[in-house]
């Protein structure tokens, strides 16, 4: 999203990545119907129940306009970035490109 935010044709790139959205439900939808174990149809659920979020967040924004990395409709939304171990913590949840730092002992975080 934050690549189709960035582009040119941010809409256009949206609508696209929509439409990948969608066709990737198609897929673990028929997964479905296969003969899982119980471990394997938990990561199935998981998985949709995931896709099916960003299909809906991909829907509002684009319902809603959004076109922009500063735009409020994208904002708003929680993300996780993974940051390298040298930096402290092995993931955070952060507004976009806010470097966040951790203690070793646990504390909280903060900006840098």
């Amino acid at each position: 999203v934050e690549a189709a935010l960035s582009a040119a044709q941010p809409v256009e790139k949206m609508r696209a990545f929509r439409g990948e959205c969608y066709d990737a439900l198609t897929e673990l939808a028929a997964l479905t119907s296969q003969d899982l174990n119980p471990m394997e149809r938990g990561m199935l659920t998981t998985l949709i129940t995931m896709d099916v979020h960003a299909r809906d967040l991909m829907d509002q924004m684009l319902d809603e306009g959004v076109q922009d990395l500063r735009d409020f409709g994208w904002k708003k939304q929680l993300r996780v970035y993974w940051l390298p171990p040298s930096l402290g913590v092995s993931s955070a949840a952060a507004p976009m490109h806010t470097p966040v730092t951790a203690s070793a002992g646990g504390g909280t975080f903060a900006d840098r």
